[in-house]
């Protein structure tokens, strides 16, 4: 562990965290552009062993600074979700199901985790270490004051590899935010790895961004955790799932609510105002409410953005779910 420093800065360099312990404590920190916070090679099941952790009063990472998390959890047919040992099997899971491969194995790629609170690692995908896409890593910020991402915070998982042995995609990994105030404009992404042929990819990560105010509006941050991708098309294919989001609000919609800010995930939120909204714009994605939450008494439109239809391909989970879906089918 650092010091506690009262103000860390880095760029145009790249700073590694080696140990599962390994945090770095300041009162001030700022990622730069060109800076890299980044992770070691994945690991087996043995237990993980990197991570990203940083304790701080304010973060803040500028446009061009990123933390990088890419590829660093569970090596290939390793981890909770991990596919099967072995050719052509599913990919990793962990907050979306991993795909199924040629093999159509039911075993390995499950979901895994707390989506409010994500901690683990992301699964390698079938096949061996070598050959099985690692799963991605993980990356916690705890931030007692404003934690303000301009630049990109990613955890995905890595793509298979065509040998002698066909691997699976891994997971996306973890990105776990806690702040009181959430600024900026940057992307937070935990995407599934990509299988190849005959293979399943990987499924999506886990996000969560837990945080007392975003402002009077949304500050512009963009959420993904989408499956991978496979080329594989047989008889038994089952695609990756996308993994998921957790917000503390419903901040993140108004009325003039940008395009892109969610793209393709189950989106959870803890606590839901709908006051002054009348539609809202997702891509490809699910939205998470409990049954005591109601939706506003207008229901919800969910429209594609370039074009103003509707975007039937998302949906509205909640006790008044055939509502919002009339709404959208329309």
């Amino acid at each position: 562990n650092s010091a506690a420093l009262s103000s860390f800065t880095i760029t145009n360099a790249t700073l590694f965290f080696t140990n599962w312990t390994t945090t770095l404590y300041a009162t001030n920190v700022y990622v730069r552009n060109a800076g890299v916070l980044d992770l070691p090679a994945g690991f087996t099941t043995g237990g993980p062993s990197n991570r990203i952790h940083i304790v701080c009063s304010n973060f803040t990472l500028y446009a061009g600074g990123s933390i990088n998390a890419n590829a660093a959890g569970y090596l290939g047919a390793n981890g909770q979700g991990a596919g099967a040992s072995g050719d052509r099997h599913r990919g990793g899971g962990y907050g979306g199901k991993g795909g199924i491969g040629y093999y159509t194995d039911m075993t390995g790629g499950y979901t895994y985790g707390n989506r409010t609170a994500p901690l683990a690692c992301g699964s390698g995908g079938g096949g061996d270490t070598v050959v099985g896409g690692t799963g991605g890593g993980a990356a916690l910020i705890e931030a007692t004051g404003t934690a303000t991402i301009d630049g990109t915070i990613s955890a995905n998982g890595g793509n298979g590899v065509q040998s002698t042995i066909r691997g699976g995609g891994g997971s996306g990994g973890a990105i776990y935010v806690q702040c009181h105030t959430l600024a900026g404009s940057g992307r937070l992404a935990a995407n599934g790895g990509n299988g190849v042929a005959l293979t399943g990819a990987g499924g999506g990560g886990r996000i969560a961004v837990v945080y007392t105010t975003a402002g009077a509006s949304w500050p512009g941050l963009r959420f993904e955790t989408a499956q991978g991708t496979t080329p594989y098309a047989g008889r038994y294919k089952y695609n990756a799932e996308p993994g998921t989001v957790w917000l503390s609000d419903t901040g993140i919609f108004s009325p003039n609510m940008a395009a892109g800010l969610l793209r393709t995930n189950v989106v959870y939120f803890g606590n839901n105002s709908w006051s002054g909204l009348s539609f809202v714009v997702i891509s490809n994605s699910f939205l998470s409410f409990t049954d005591s939450r109601t939706l506003p008494r207008t229901g919800i439109v969910v429209r594609l953005a370039m074009t103003g239809r509707t975007l039937c391909r998302a949906s509205v989970r909640s006790a008044r779910f055939a509502r919002a879906y009339a709404a959208c089918a329309g």
